[in-house]
């Protein structure tokens, strides 16, 4: 019989760590010296809800709020508006390929993740999903 592998307070922390780097779960594996199946069922046990999760991101709260940075103030647009709309033309046209490519892409977090941003991208460029930005629509 397999010898269990006890997860240390500063073994979950790690993981989290890497897991919020978006490392793949072999990568993980492979830096803190354990087997893959040890590293894939401590991940899927803590998402079916078995075991507590530490740090989940609330859906209405963006990883780098400005509350996190009050020390920064803005004093120029973080984006233009068209280079909004060319990362949300990226999204559009490579997201499932990147979902599909990527074995590990099965964080449903980091997915609603990138359609709010995709969503806000949006709002503030003018791309119209399906017909690109509305810098590029020719006028008939």
């Amino acid at each position: 019989m397999a010898t269990k592998t006890k997860w240390t307070p500063e073994m979950v922390s790690r993981l989290h760590e890497l897991r919020d780097r978006n490392w793949t779960v072999l990568e993980i594996a492979q830096e803190m010296g354990l087997p893959f199946e040890v590293v894939q069922g401590r991940i899927n046990r803590e998402r079916s809800g078995k075991l507590e999760i530490v740090d989940v991101p609330q859906p209405d709260t963006p990883p780098f709020s400005a509350t996190e940075f009050p020390e920064q103030e803005l004093t120029e647009e973080l984006l233009t508006k068209a280079e909004a709309a060319a990362i949300a033309d990226f999204i559009e046209f490579y997201i499932f390929d990147a979902i599909r490519k990527d074995p590990e892409a099965d964080n449903i977090f980091w997915l609603v993740g990138i359609v709010r941003a995709l969503d806000k991208l949006c709002a503030y460029s003018g791309y119209k999903l399906g017909s690109g930005p509305e810098s590029e629509e020719t006028e008939e």
